[in-house]
């Protein structure tokens, strides 16, 4: 069964007309094997009288072309010719991840943010569990990987009412380890708690803001149970959630160079985020048999609308800043170092 349905994904992402798709969601009920295997659809674009279900009722992910009439409501993403290739290959390479990420992506477009991040969470520690990330870490973290500094990658500093935190882990392009989102955790903490503050800033040092998630530590979750719970409980997500409610635009991120993972979707959560001009912007998780891991189901879609974050999550595509500036992933573009 697994080499039949990886087969038919390898092929290419799966083209329907609107017809044969609607056609093949009305039966789905009496035959669920009509779906299994499919990652993805991608839907002719050519005009059509056939109206489309809801994005919601499709257990997989669902794309037309740029430019098509339709419901935005009925899908999860318009593509563009150049994007095609990147949606066949990742759908190709982690059908289940490619999927789930859409899915996912659909609750926490309709949800309270909180009770979304917790079925994030819940998808990606599922997804920890599976193949596709099993083969993932196999064919990729094959050498040492080496390990970052235990403590002092947070710098905090407070002036008046103005409470800085820079992420300060240089030489590993502050990626975020379990180290860095304790203490990321404890300087948002006082944030919350403190309210004599009453703006926050948030930045990193060296090339980048953040590369995202610590490749050192990508496996070596004993339990993704645990990794679960320490994510809905101890939530940095929930805790910039939090300080967004009370300062708004008070709560700033300041972003530069090339940034990846929970560097994307962190900053995503604050009031505004100011681009340097050589920011980057890229969700890799889901080519790594995962989902966004730090909140960004719920931050990026929030700020750029479900459709293009569905798009960058599947794609896996680098965003420059000027198309981050007009999705509104930023909010200004400068040179703030």
């Amino acid at each position: 069964m697994h080499d039949r349905l990886v087969t038919t994904i390898r092929a290419v992402l799966l083209r329907l007309s609107a017809p044969d798709y609607v056609e093949r969601m009305l039966r789905a009920p009496e035959q669920l094997s009509a779906w299994s295997g499919v990652a993805g659809v991608l839907i002719d674009g050519q005009e059509s009288d056939v109206p489309l279900p809801p994005a919601a009722c499709a257990p997989c992910a669902v794309f037309v072309r740029s430019g098509s009439e339709v419901d935005p409501n009925c899908v999860d993403g318009f593509v563009e010719d150049a994007q095609q290739l990147l949606l066949e290959r990742c759908a190709s390479s982690t059908p289940i991840a490619f999927a789930t990420a859409a899915r996912v992506a659909r609750v926490a477009a309709q949800s309270d943010p909180r009770n979304a991040l917790f079925v994030e969470s819940a998808a990606y520690s599922l997804l920890q569990t599976g193949s596709e990330f099993k083969r993932w870490l196999e064919g990729n973290l094959k050498g040492s990987r080496r390990p970052g500094r235990r403590e002092s990658v947070v710098d905090t500093q407070r002036d008046g009412d103005c409470l800085s935190i820079t992420l300060h882990e240089p030489d590993r392009r502050n990626a975020f380890s379990c180290i860095m989102r304790d203490e990321l955790r404890e300087a948002l903490t006082l944030a919350v708690i403190d309210r004599s503050i009453a703006r926050v800033v948030l930045q990193g040092s060296g090339s980048n803001f953040s590369s995202g998630g610590d490749l050192a530590e990508f496996g070596s979750a004993t339990s993704p149970l645990d990794s679960h719970l320490v994510r809905t409980t101890d939530s940095v997500p929930q805790l910039l959630l939090d300080l967004r409610s009370r300062l708004g635009e008070r709560l700033e991120c300041r972003v530069h160079g090339a940034n990846a993972g929970a560097g994307v979707e962190l900053a995503a959560f604050a009031g505004v985020v100011v681009a340097s001009p050589d920011a980057t912007f890229r969700m890799p998780e889901v080519e790594m048999g995962l989902i966004p891991g730090s909140g960004g189901t719920v931050s990026v879609t929030n700020r750029v609308g479900r459709h293009r974050a569905v798009t960058m999550m599947l794609s896996g595509a680098v965003i420059d800043v000027t198309t981050a500036l007009e999705w509104g992933l930023v909010d200004g573009v400068e040179e703030w170092r």
